[in-house]
This record gives C-alpha cells, sequence and structure tokens, in this order.
C-alpha cells in the first residue's frame, strides 16, 4: 500500500537537505487524499491532494520543524 501512494503521489525525500518531491496523479477513482503526520528528518508535515478536472493538485501544511516541498521535475537517468 505504501509503494502505490509513494508512486502515485510521486513522494521522494531528501532529509538531509530538506527536501521533500512531489510529482501527485490522483486516478479517476480517487478524487482527494490526505496524509497526516508524514515526517521527514526532522520535520513533520500534512500533505492534500485532490484533483481539478485531469489535474491533480497539492498543498502542504507544516507541523513541525523545517522542510521545503517542491515539484519534482523528472531527469532522465543519468550515469
Amino acid at each position: 500500500m505504501f509503494q502505490l501512494l509513494q508512486s502515485m503521489l510521486g513522494l521522494s525525500a531528501d532529509a538531509p537537505q530538506g527536501y521533500l518531491y512531489v510529482d501527485p496523479y490522483l486516478p479517476d477513482w480517487l478524487s482527494e487524499l490526505t496524509l497526516s503526520g508524514i515526517e521527514v528528518g526532522n520535520a513533520c508535515i500534512d500533505l492534500k491532494f485532490w484533483r481539478e478536472g485531469d489535474l491533480t493538485c497539492w498543498d502542504a501544511l507544516m507541523r513541525s520543524g523545517k522542510i521545503e516541498v517542491k515539484v519534482k521535475s523528472w531527469q532522465p537517468w543519468s550515469v
């Protein structure tokens, strides 16, 4: 279940640098999803995702600590 959520929401963390990356896509059958109390390093954050037509939108609410949430820009594999 956790890997499915990670894949759908494009979640990846870089805790030492203070970043959480998202690249969400909610399928048609899932119009809204909220994750509460996600811990990345010493930060705790709530994430909300919802669909607007074909677009998946998101918002982040910081509970504690410090982390920057960014949209992941896809990079091809490199050596």
